[in-house]
């Protein structure tokens, strides 16, 4: 099936309409102002165009307006969403959904919000930036299995200064690695109270730290991926208390009202959790 001025149908959500489980829908290049709602599981949107190795090449297809995906096993590969006025892309209890290559920016609200009962999401090489909110937020506690793989989460929060990169409530199995997640200017990961350690694998630039936040009894893991020390800098705002381990072993202790620093070498891996008590804290990883 084909979408575009030599295509079958002159709109994406008249395709997905007709669309039987498992087609392909391949979309010229063009600007499609319409909301598309994938709700046929296993369908794939697609460009006809290769933008593989250059996700912010994308907008050569693109969505004036929200995708809300509802459907299991959904792949979308190789658009740009943007001029959303709510969320850009919604994945609404689905699972098995892969989007890859996909420019979501400017939107009014968050890039990609994911809610409802989810599990085994792919967000790879992906560019997700100035929407009005957070990048990404998976939403509530019935999720699981996320990975969130070479994408650029960066200069969110255009319309309100509490927007993060990545925002995770009590979900499980998050993975976020060798994405960018940098002038987000509330974080650049605000878990809510996770059941276990974040991963993330992320290097900071000489002029943008990372900042993580803990709430809650939440724990991230640092990896440090970047090829040279970096220090963490860990500020406890209590009331709980804070241990900072790296590679297995606790080296320091951080009390309510204290700051830390910790020097974490190449390669090393840092975890950093409540161990008494809940609180809050923010952590930022900066290149020594």
């Amino acid at each position: 099936m084909r979408v575009g001025q030599a295509g079958d149908f002159a709109s994406i959500q008249a395709a997905v309409q007709a669309a039987s489980a498992g087609d392909i829908i391949a979309i010229e290049p063009g600007r499609y102002e319409e909301q598309v709602l994938v709700d046929k599981p296993g369908l794939t949107l697609q460009t006809v165009v290769d933008v593989s190795d250059r996700p912010r090449d994308a907008i050569r297809v693109q969505i004036k307006g929200s995708l809300t995906i509802t459907a299991d096993g959904v792949t979308v590969q190789g658009l740009t969403i943007t001029g959303a006025s709510q969320d850009g892309v919604m994945i609404e209890s689905a699972s098995y959904v892969t989007l890859q290559d996909v420019a979501i920016t400017r939107n009014a609200k968050t890039g990609i919000a994911v809610r409802g009962q989810y599990a085994y999401l792919l967000l790879e090489n992906n560019r997700i930036d100035f929407n009005g909110l957070d990048g990404v937020h998976l939403q509530g506690r019935d999720g699981y299995a996320v990975a969130i793989l070479g994408s650029d989460i960066s200069n969110n929060g255009r319309s309100n200064a509490r927007g993060v990169g990545v925002r995770t409530d009590a979900i499980r199995d998050v993975v976020i690695s060798g994405s960018t997640l940098v002038n987000n200017p509330f974080a650049a990961l605000h878990p809510q109270d996770p059941p276990q350690p974040i991963p993330v694998s992320a290097c900071p630039t000489l002029t943008s730290p990372q900042v993580f936040h803990i709430r809650g009894t939440s724990t991230i893991r640092v990896d440090n991926t970047c090829g040279k020390g970096v220090t963490l800098q860990v500020d406890n705002r209590g009331p709980g208390m804070i241990v900072v381990a790296v590679d297995g072993r606790p080296v320091t202790r951080v009390l309510p009202g204290q700051v830390a620093s910790v020097e974490m070498p190449a390669g090393a891996v840092a975890i950093i959790g409540m161990e008494l008590g809940v609180g809050q804290a923010t952590v930022i990883l900066q290149i020594k």
